[in-house]
């Protein structure tokens, strides 16, 4: 196992230090004394298991445990653990093709696998902003629920009961499970940053309807408080806030993601949990104008480990600004 450097929060160039993988991804339990909870995700995805369910927008209606939308399969699976609870491992696999978001994997019920057939065949996507008022969500996405297990109608209800979702809620995948693995596909926010209401009083847009100031945040993927989150092969896609890594309220969470393409131009990667990120390409886009950071972690000064990124390339798209 190859060592690399972290840069502790309180400290100078003396105190640049070795850390293994493993001795970033071991911290678990309550922030103020985490406890070691050694956690050895591996190196690689077995996207060869067998699914228990496939995704294929052309479906046979009546084909066993075959679904035309992610959420559909996520809420079998729920629904077949509900039945006779295991805590076994389920597997869903999607068929190259698009598929509409958002979709959420609430925290209970078994242990998902999410296996897509590419970043460049499959691609799960959405245009959902955080200032989107909650009736609009509501009447865009709610018939994507009809049939959802109880937590999942519930989360959906709390959302649209808002006046502005907010950013926690923007996601296009909301993963609060712990153990969860998604893999191979295209994870995208289609939102343009042109909702008006969210630009500063008297911007202008640009010739395609952006705005480079406000409050444009759009999530891809929310890795909403869940703990060892493995996260491989992905291309997530957003302009503003593209991938949230929430730390649970009072404990450390971990994710671990490797060989992902993540793309953005304002605080693209941000949250207050542990992740390591290996062998990942971090792409600011230059398209909208925006004044660009690409990482933004909230990590609490008393957290072991907030982001570390090892073999990463940070790269830009090689637009010019679109003002």
């Amino acid at each position: 196992m190859m060592d690399f450097a972290v840069w502790p929060r309180d400290a100078g160039a003396a105190s640049l230090r070795a850390v293994s993988r493993e001795q970033v991804l071991r911290g678990f339990g309550a922030k103020r004394s985490a406890n070691a909870d050694p956690w050895r995700p591996s190196t690689s995805i077995a996207a060869s298991t067998k699914a228990d369910y496939i995704v294929d927008s052309e479906a046979l209606e009546n084909r066993p445990q075959s679904f035309r939308t992610l959420q559909a399969a996520v809420d079998q699976a729920l629904w077949d653990d509900s039945k006779t609870p295991s805590g076994v491992r389920r597997v869903i696999r999607l068929s190259p093709g698009f598929f509409e978001g958002p979709v959420y994997l609430p925290a209970g019920g078994p242990p998902l696998s999410i296996f897509g057939a590419g970043p460049g065949k499959t691609i799960l996507a959405a245009r959902i902003d955080a200032q989107m008022p909650g009736a609009e969500y509501e009447k865009r996405f709610g018939t994507k629920f009809f049939g959802s297990v109880p937590a999942i109608l519930a989360q959906f209800a709390s959302i649209a009961a808002r006046e502005r979702i907010t950013t926690g809620n923007s996601a296009v995948l909301r993963i609060a499970r712990d153990d969860t693995i998604v893999a191979g596909l295209t994870i995208r926010n289609d939102y343009a940053c042109d909702r008006r209401e969210a630009a500063p009083r008297g911007a202008e847009p640009d010739a395609e309807g952006r705005y480079s100031q406000g409050q444009h945040q759009a999530v891809a993927c929310h890795v909403a408080r869940a703990d060892r989150v493995r996260l491989h092969a992905l291309n997530l896609e957003s302009y503003q806030d593209t991938l949230y890594l929430e730390a649970p309220a009072l404990w450390i969470g971990r994710s671990y993601v490797t060989g992902c393409r993540i793309a953005g131009d304002v605080d693209f990667i941000f949250g207050g949990a542990t992740a390591i990120f290996e062998q990942c390409e971090i792409q600011s886009r230059g398209k909208r104008g925006a004044r660009s950071w690409a990482v933004a972690p909230s990590t609490k000064l008393n957290m072991p480990h907030g982001f570390v990124f090892d073999d990463c390339r940070f790269t830009h798209d090689g637009s010019e600004t679109g003002r």
